[in-house]
């Protein structure tokens, strides 16, 4: 039987979550599904991160640089557009090179083990100069050989191009780059981005691929795979940083997830800070993924899973 909800049901859900009881306990409480005490708890305004998560770290007072976790960080890095070639790492993200010359015997081993390849990253960080006739000219040359163009492919195969895109002071963005060379981005592009929906959870997401994100995290929830989770969920009091989603696992530890399907279509001059966001997740110890598509989040929470078991 459905439950009928009474006003001092809501004031014992406000009272008691999240610190005196969990989701589960909640739901078990008034005889009910996970999934609806999660869409209650946003009508409840009760989506909000309790301030233990936001300052939980894992390994507190040491980092553990297992190959995992750099193959993992040099993937995030590469997903948010930072350069890959060992000079810049060297000089923005140290701590990390000096672990993957110490657990893969060299930089260009931890590349291979992430699968990009070390001689293309090189060969375009190191050796093109690129002007906005030269990303125009490059852009078309993969359009006719019919590469996909849309903006998280370029990223991963073409990053210096895609780089130099979105910090030419002419072009910008990804977008902008495609529409300098002609080319209708919308078609390229499809519907991956943009349009703001609304999720299972009640809640509104900026873009259809969080939105999507968002229900596959909703979608853990009610199977009991995660504990729960917590959205924009505020990272420094020094900045203005959110992180997209904060998951809780069933073993009370916590992951933070970026959804990356937005890069192109986030506020002008966002470029420089997005790497600085990236750099305080690495640098202040937490363990955090960047997705952008579907069914990633799964198969971190499986991996999660199986690494705990």
């Amino acid at each position: 039987m459905k439950h009928i909800w009474q006003e001092e049901d809501f004031s014992f859900i406000k009272e008691h979550y999240p610190y005196k009881m969990s989701l589960k306990e909640i739901a078990d409480k008034f005889d009910t599904s996970i999934s609806a005490i999660a869409r209650l708890k946003h009508k409840l305004n009760l989506d909000y991160c309790p301030i233990e998560l936001r300052q939980r770290r894992v390994g507190d007072t040491q980092m553990l640089w297992t190959k995992e976790k750099i193959t993992n960080d040099i993937i995030n890095l590469n997903q948010t557009a930072v350069p890959l070639n060992s000079s810049y790492i060297q000089k923005n993200y140290q701590s990390l090179h000096t672990a993957a010359v110490k657990r893969f015997g060299s930089w260009e081993n931890a590349i291979k083990s992430a699968g990009y390849n070390y001689d293309e990253i090189n060969l375009y960080s190191n050796r093109v100069t690129w002007t906005p006739e030269l990303i125009k000219q490059e852009i078309l040359r993969l359009y006719k050989e019919d590469i996909d163009l849309k903006a998280t492919s370029i990223r991963d195969t073409y990053a210096s191009l895609f780089n130099a895109a979105r910090r030419d002071s002419q072009i910008g963005t990804w977008e902008k780059a495609i529409a300098f060379a002609g080319l209708q981005y919308n078609e390229i592009a499809g519907c991956s981005w943009g349009e703001t929906s609304i999720g299972l959870d009640g809640n509104t997401y900026p873009s259809i691929i969080e939105c999507a994100v968002g229900n596959e995290i909703f979608e853990l929830l009610d199977q009991q795979l995660i504990a729960d989770y917590f959205i924009q969920v505020p990272l420094t009091k020094e900045r203005r940083w959110t992180c997209d989603f904060v998951v809780t696992l069933n073993n009370d530890e916590t992951i933070w997830i970026e959804v990356d399907g937005l890069g192109d279509s986030r506020k002008e001059g966002s470029y420089g800070e997005e790497h600085e966001k990236i750099a305080y997740y690495l640098n202040n110890n937490f363990e955090f993924y960047t997705v952008n598509k579907t069914g990633q989040v799964d198969e971190i929470i499986k991996k999660r899973t199986q690494r705990i078991g």
